[in-house]
């Protein structure tokens, strides 16, 4: 598939501020997150880097069989994702996504007879979500059951050392950081502002490398049975694979340092090319 690319940003003179080391990247990345400007500064550098440019690596374990991938594909949807509200949304998102080179769609009987030794096929689930209808998010803790035998599913087989699961460290330290700069915030400058900032499908984001596409695949709802059976082959990091938040985390905790040491810059004192950067460092 022909993914989404991002030319890093450059400062004035049009040059990337790249260090020797991290020269060996391509000038273009696979996805939406690049790092550059200060970022490019952060011990995490070279691992984004690494990471826009070959992709997030991903290991779960042994190629299924036949009979495994055909009990997934007796499986399907889950049930959540083939009512006919969440039916419609998914085949609308995926045909999205396809033509944005975020996914692809293949018809099974094409690759049946020579599926592709990373194919894994998990269920895709349907949560009810306050402002979109449903959010997608792929069911990969389900293991299919081939006689009587319960087999790993995507996430129990993966090997998470890969994985900078350092980058997680910080989870769960918000909030007394909020309730720090509250009490200590001085009464003399008036009110707290507070302000929450979202990235829209940010996993999608974050690709992982051809190959390995295929660890993340799911049934397209059908809109007849005499449709035939698509998968849908993900090119990005998926909601609900156990690795997803260490490696988008390396991005966004990257964001979080930079922004941090923008923040504290005297007023008035940041050249007009940090003014993008503060808000979104390397992801766009």
């Amino acid at each position: 598939m022909k993914r989404p690319q991002t030319a890093p940003r450059t400062d004035q003179h049009g040059a990337q501020n790249l260090s020797d080391d991290q020269r060996k990247w391509q000038s273009v990345h696979n996805g939406l997150m690049a790092p550059s400007g200060e970022a490019l500064k952060h011990p995490a550098a070279d691992l984004l880097l690494e990471f826009s440019t070959d992709g997030c690596p991903v290991s779960t374990g042994p190629k299924w069989t036949k009979a495994m991938l055909e009990a997934a594909l007796v499986k399907g949807a889950h049930p959540s994702a083939i009512v006919p509200e969440a039916a419609t949304q998914l085949r609308a998102e995926s045909l999205e996504k396809a033509e944005q080179g975020f996914c692809k769609l293949v018809n099974w009987d094409d690759i049946k007879n020579d599926p592709p030794p990373n194919l894994k096929i998990s269920p895709i689930a349907a949560v009810p979500h306050k402002t979109r209808g449903f959010r997608m998010i792929l069911d990969l803790s389900y293991g299919v059951t081939i006689d009587n035998e319960r087999k790993p599913s995507v996430n129990e087989a993966t090997d998470s050392s890969i994985a900078p699961a350092h980058s997680m460290a910080e989870l769960g330290s918000v909030l007394p950081r909020i309730i720090y700069a509250v009490g200590t915030a001085p009464e003399s400058k008036g009110p707290i502002l507070f302000s929450k900032l979202d990235i829209d499908n940010a996993y999608w984001r974050m690709v992982v490398p051809d190959d390995d596409t295929w660890n993340f695949a799911y049934v397209l709802p059908k809109a007849s049975p005499q449709e035939p059976t698509v998968l849908v082959i993900p090119a990005s990091l998926q909601m609900g694979w156990t690795d997803s938040p260490a490696f988008f985390c390396a991005a966004s905790e990257t964001a979080r340092d930079v922004g941090e040491a923008l923040a504290a810059k005297p007023t008035g004192s940041l050249a007009p090319q940090f003014h993008c950067a503060a808000r979104a460092p390397f992801v766009r």
